[in-house]
């Protein structure tokens, strides 16, 4: 009651390959959008819905949220948010040229029922800390990336279940299931159940 709702969207990024592309210093637009509702946790809303990325080897080149908050604080939150926006061309501007961060107003999507206020805190705070991109260069060969990891997705399809996947590469088998357990451990601490 009182609340209205938005969509806050990041899009257009050039995304790529989780291999080929993760040394290129492309955008992923699932970990911005972490970042950015990490950076307004310290106001009151609610998170509705969450969806980002696509294949678990791509790079995500579009993510969105709807929240729920009163009219006040989507003012400060849009104020942050364009705020945000200035902070990520300078971070991206010389890669990422069609990048665009937004909100739009928007209705209560069909049976819109707002994530646990914990549930919502936990997925935010390891959105924004689970690691992305190059993880180690080889020692072996010159500009070859030995391991990396990718945030590729975040998804709500199912009522009541919120899936994040990943992928980890390395030619170091040791090194690969290192970048696996420092991602599992992420969620692990959110509370989130794992599979490999």
């Amino acid at each position: 009651e009182g609340f209205s709702f938005e969509e806050i969207y990041i899009k257009d990024a050039v995304g790529g390959h989780s291999g080929d592309d993760i040394n290129r210093g492309r955008a992923n637009a699932v970990q911005l959008l972490g970042r950015f509702l990490y950076s307004i946790l310290d106001l009151d809303w609610q998170l509705v819905s969450i969806n980002g990325g696509n294949k678990r080897n791509a790079i995500a080149r579009e993510a969105k949220a709807v929240i729920a908050a009163e009219e006040d604080t989507l003012d400060i939150i849009n104020e942050r948010l364009e705020e945000y926006a200035e902070a990520v061309a300078e971070e991206y501007g010389a890669i990422e040229k069609d990048l665009k961060l937004g909100f739009t107003e928007t209705d209560a999507p069909e049976n819109a029922v707002a994530i646990d206020e914990m549930t919502a805190w936990n997925l935010v705070t390891a959105l924004c800390a689970s690691p992305h991109g190059v993880l180690a260069m080889s020692q072996e060969i010159e500009n070859f990336v030995e391991t990396s990891t990718n945030l590729a997705s975040v998804k709500m399809t199912e009522p009541g279940v919120i899936r994040i996947g990943s992928s980890q590469r390395s030619c170091v088998t040791a090194a690969r299931r290192a970048a696996a357990a420092k991602m599992e451990a992420c969620f692990v601490l959110a509370g989130a159940v794992v599979t490999h």
